[in-house]
């Protein structure tokens, strides 16, 4: 999958911090803007997903549109 060495890396190494969508996004792509980021960040959406189902990160909301993703 796309980005998922990334967001591993960066979610390895700060264990137990809370990350937002748009900082896992930012860290994995840089600065990209318009159709670029909502592709990259349909992308870590999906590695999120798949490692919250192994149980490897936890996804804590807030609110419908307000997450947060830890290990």
């Amino acid at each position: 999958m796309k980005y998922a060495r990334e967001v591993i890396d960066l979610l390895g190494a700060h264990r137990g911090r809370e990350f937002k969508m748009g900082e896992i996004v930012r860290y994995c792509c840089g600065n990209v803007t318009g159709k670029e980021r909502n592709a990259a960040r349909r992308m870590v959406a999906l590695v999120l997903d798949q490692l919250i189902a192994s149980g490897s990160v936890k996804r804590y909301c807030t609110s419908k549109t307000n997450c947060l993703y830890f290990m």
